[in-house]
């Protein structure tokens, strides 16, 4: 049907199988063109998610350079976008790639970014689950507050009836 941004997702599902089964050209077959749709697409965390799979097949095969490079590819658009999910990935591969290489303060450096990004991710997920903890505790005092709200009011025609009824009822006046 035309839909290139299923396609893309399609064939990284695919190139992960690939990769999973030690496929390794078969997977990159599929990262590639992953890579092309998501270009046309102007997808950049698409992008940025296809080059880290990039880099971890290069890195699966001990090819460090092409791993290096796919991952630095995935590190800058991952950085335009500016989601931290996409950094931790690519610095996560990174770190791996210079901890190979023994380039130490470079594998160190990837590994504080991932970090820093692995704290940032859970401090907004820190944040969002307290958001929705506030709003469910406001949501149930609401429900509470509407109950005894409508007990109160229940309970008032209720008593004004039992009043009505007890009233002693007067005999009409003599014309």
């Amino acid at each position: 049907i035309g839909n290139k941004s299923r396609v893309a997702n399609a064939a990284v599902n695919i190139g992960v199988l690939y990769d999973g089964i030690k496929k390794t050209d078969s997977a990159l077959v599929y990262f590639k063109k992953a890579t092309g749709l998501y270009n046309e697409l102007e997808d950049k965390e698409g992008l940025a998610s296809c080059w880290k799979n990039i880099a971890n097949t290069y890195l699966h095969e001990g090819r460090l350079s092409e791993a290096e490079k796919a991952a630095l590819s995935s590190l800058e658009v991952g950085r335009q976008t500016g989601v931290p999910e996409l950094v931790k990935g690519a610095s996560e591969s990174l770190y791996n790639v210079y901890k190979q290489q023994k380039q130490t303060n470079k594998a160190l450096s990837m590994y504080e970014l991932f970090i820093q990004m692995k704290d940032s991710i859970q401090s907004e997920k820190t944040k969002k689950e307290s958001i929705r903890s506030q709003f469910r505790f406001e949501y149930d005092l609401k429900a509470v507050s509407d109950s005894l709200e409508f007990v109160i009011i229940k309970e008032t025609k209720d008593l004004k009836i039992k009043v009505q009824d007890q009233a002693p009822r007067r005999a009409p006046a003599p014309p």
